[in-house]
């Protein structure tokens, strides 16, 4: 048994040994050297296209060359920019998905070292023009105009409430939203009114939150088109005299 025993710890000492010599080979990898950002413009206007961070806006990002073409996936910004710092040099084809705005084509790219900025010009489902959201006592009031660049008609519009900056369709506290269901007339000015004394367990006095105005096309697949989020301080929550 003695004999046994002095093997089976030789045989561990051998085993340890190896393993330490492993921990201490020089890692000879290339680490990522270099990064990417950019903007979704609307092509017209030269605005940004803001986008839902949640089910909003991403990007396919597929190297070329690799064996298998197995995309990653990026989320946009909900200002419509985004920044991605980890990737290696090379060529790549990306394109947009998930988004708010008609499909472009995939576009190749060339990263290269350092820092690269790669934007795209797109077509929004729809434009929410000359936004304005204005608190009046407990009433927060949104109105804007609509714009359908391709005809498709506005299936719904919606103020969304939340102490969160990402404030949209898939990120809020309380959200009023109004079927419309057809193309907006010219010059035609929407209102969507929110009540912050009806949403009293998730809007409180004197505290600020963030409204953001938007609207949904008909378009099969679309998703939310909006202005940019406003902060507004509720305030005593008085009601208007």
């Amino acid at each position: 048994m003695k004999h046994i025993i002095t093997k089976l710890f030789g045989f561990s000492l051998v085993v340890a040994a190896a393993a330490s010599c492993d921990l201490f080979k020089i890692d000879n990898y290339d680490y990522p050297d270099t990064s990417i950002k950019g903007s979704i413009f609307d092509k017209d206007t030269r605005e940004l296209v803001g986008t839902d961070v949640i089910n909003g806006t991403t990007l396919s990002v597929i190297e070329v060359g690799n064996k298998v073409d197995v995309p990653m996936y990026f989320r946009v910004k909900n200002d419509g920019t985004y920044e991605f710092a980890t990737f290696f040099s090379g060529k790549y084809r990306i394109q947009p998905m998930d988004r708010n705005f008609y499909q472009i084509d995939e576009r190749e790219i060339t990263l290269k070292k350092g820092d690269n900025v790669v934007d795209f010009e797109v077509v929004p489902y729809i434009r929410v023009k000359e936004a304005k959201i204005e608190l009046n006592g407990t009433i927060v009031t949104g109105t804007f105009k609509l714009e359908c660049p391709e005809g498709d008609s506005v299936k719904e519009i919606g103020i969304f409430e939340s102490k969160d900056a990402s404030v949209g369709s898939t990120i809020y506290d309380s959200k009023e939203v109004i079927s419309v269901e057809r193309l907006p007339g010219n010059d035609e000015v929407f209102t969507v009114v929110y009540d912050c004394a009806s949403y009293k367990p998730f809007v409180k006095k004197n505290q600020s939150y963030f409204f953001r105005v938007g609207a949904l096309s008909s378009f099969q697949g679309a998703k939310y088109n909006y202005a940019p989020a406003v902060r507004i301080n509720v305030g005593s929550l008085t009601p208007a005299q």
